[in-house]
């Protein structure tokens, strides 16, 4: 799964926001505001875009008045005064002149600037450094702040994503609980750690009140399947291989499948997924009054929402990696699955008597300490995990992994104080959940960095990971980061991060960024040869610094 369907062809008007739930706002901005090609640097590559305009105050609130998809390629390619072909419309991207799009090649652009043709199908804002310029029918919007210009983007397809649809691809019980939904003879298993994250009132319904199994007479196998399927990984029917075309995606088959994936998830009480389903129909069925925006109910749409947030957002259903990164918090689902960070666990029958009710157990004396997680995530990130947890090994038995790479590289070792690799750990596991690094923290960095390299656990995107690493580490550490990377890197032999470390530390003191009492106890725990180093920098450092008039 490398991409995903689109979900609309050509040049549209009254499209449902909620068609575009789980997709990440990227400029949101009142016409009269100037646009300019750069502001659509940070748009990831392999992304699709939406990019649309809305007004405020009508009755359709939450309906794109006309909007076009493409692929981010396609969209932002620099076409100088042509435009070139893409899913139905035909895109201009012009820096400094003009960006946007029309149902046909008909475009009128003098002297390189926006579309002037006649027809409503079209789109164009100027990139000169002046707000505008039209949207549809309406024209002449450079100085409006009613009409606002949109643009959204939905992938690449996240790696957790991938994942979990290869797991969904086994039908194997072994990750971990399941439960089973049966209909038209045939059983889906649904790991029950999905099945709280992305439907928990179902969740709620199913597993609280003791049923392993429901049968599900009122839904086909194909409904039932392109239910789980989007549990898993957030695929809709529109991205089905057999449909992802766009000649297939407007058949009465699609039209069939959305409209009983949406009654599905009403009984399931899955609200985003209803709702991207009925807009979907609504758009594309010509026998539904909605599909002009008529009587559009209001969705999650707001016009004041801002760069980065997505829609949806807060909404179980809606962000795959959101719902999934929640099974680190409050989770009334336990982890099924023990990371020891070591190379003995003790004795296992301790540990699956003891079970697991947080994400983080002490190890105690010289055990290594304990990292609860769900084994579905695990072995849908990660190849090592996936070997271990699925093949006739040990650990498929117990749920429980030693990582002695851990002892090996000079991370723990017995009698050592574990919060440091607890902390790095638990950050990977976040990493894992939510295909985010914004949590990344430089105390943790060096351990990642040391059980990272070459890739051992085998993360598609560990090189993600190792990016966030570095950039936390080359930051403005704080006097207490800098004492605990300085004492991390020496451990490892990280020389370049425990030179900075200590220079960073050295900059702080003499410029009397901290008070002598804290410098003290942010070094007290330092080796011998790392606090001669130490003094060292300080000296050379309180040396250049007075050399400066």
């Amino acid at each position: 799964m490398d991409s995903m369907g689109l979900p609309l062809q050509g040049v549209c008007e009254s499209v449902p926001s909620d068609l575009f739930l789980g997709w990440t706002v990227h400029y949101n901005e009142p016409y009269c505001k100037a646009t300019r090609a750069e502001d659509f640097d940070a748009v990831p590559l392999g992304a699709t875009m939406l990019i649309a305009a809305i007004v405020e105050g009508t009755k359709t609130v939450g309906t794109f008045e006309v909007a076009a998809v493409a692929s981010r390629e396609a969209a932002l390619c620099h076409t100088g005064r042509k435009a070139v072909q893409h899913n139905g419309a035909w895109w201009y991207f012009d820096p400094g002149k003009a960006f946007g799009f029309a149902a046909d090649a008909d475009i009128e652009r003098h002297r390189g600037g926006a579309d002037t043709a006649h027809g409503g199908e079209r789109l164009s804002w100027h990139l000169d450094g002046n707000g505008g310029y039209r949207a549809g029918w309406t024209e002449h919007l450079n100085a409006d702040n009613v009409w606002r210009k949109v643009a959204l983007y939905c992938g690449p397809v996240s790696e957790l994503a991938k994942g979990l649809e290869c797991i969904l691809l086994l039908n194997s019980p072994c990750l971990g609980p399941s439960v089973e939904i049966q209909t038209e003879g045939i059983v889906f298993v649904v790991h029950r750690s999905i099945l709280w994250c992305r439907a928990p009132r179902l969740y709620l319904r199913i597993v609280e009140q003791g049923h392993g199994t429901i049968q599900l007479c009122f839904s086909s196998a194909v409904t039932v399947r392109d239910f789980v399927r989007f549990l898993y990984c957030a695929r809709l029917p529109w991205d089905d291989p057999c449909t992802g075309n766009i000649i297939a995606a407007t058949t009465d088959e699609l039209l069939q499948r959305t409209a009983t994936l949406a009654d599905l998830a009403d009984w399931a009480e899955v609200q985003p997924l209803a709702r991207i389903c009925r807009a979907w129909h609504h758009l594309h069925s010509h026998n539904d009054r909605l599909h002009r925006g008529e009587g559009a109910a209001v969705g999650f749409w707001d016009n004041g929402i801002k760069q980065g947030s997505i829609l949806g957002q807060g909404c179980a259903g809606a962000v795959l990696e959101e719902d999934v990164s929640g099974l680190l918090d409050c989770c009334t689902e336990p982890p099924d699955c023990i990371l020891v960070l070591g190379t003995s666990c003790g004795n296992i029958e301790d540990l699956n008597s003891n079970g697991i009710t947080s994400s983080v157990e002490a190890g105690g004396g010289n055990y290594p300490p304990r990292v609860a997680a769900h084994s579905v995530i695990l072995a849908a990130r990660s190849g090592f995990f996936e070997a271990v947890l699925t093949s006739n090994m040990t650990e498929k038995r117990t749920g429980i992994v030693c990582l002695g790479i851990i002892e090996e590289l000079g991370l723990w070792r017995p009698g050592d104080l574990d919060v440091h690799i607890v902390g790095a750990v638990h950050s990977l596991l976040r990493f894992l959940y939510s295909c985010r690094t914004d949590h990344v923290r430089a105390v943790h960095a060096i351990d990642l960095l040391v059980l990272l390299q070459g890739n051992f656990l085998q993360i598609p995107d560990c090189d993600v990971l190792c990016s966030a690493c570095k950039a936390a580490l080359d930051t403005d550490l704080t006097l207490e980061e800098a004492a605990i990377v300085a004492s991390r890197a020496n451990a490892v032999g990280h020389a370049q991060a425990r030179k900075h470390a200590l220079e960073r530390i050295a900059t702080l003191v003499c410029h009397g960024a901290e008070p002598h009492a804290v410098l003290r106890q942010a070094v007290a725990g330092f080796q011998q040869e790392l606090l001669l180093d130490l003094v060292e920098g300080i000296a050379l450092q309180a040396v250049a610094t007075k050399s400066v008039p």
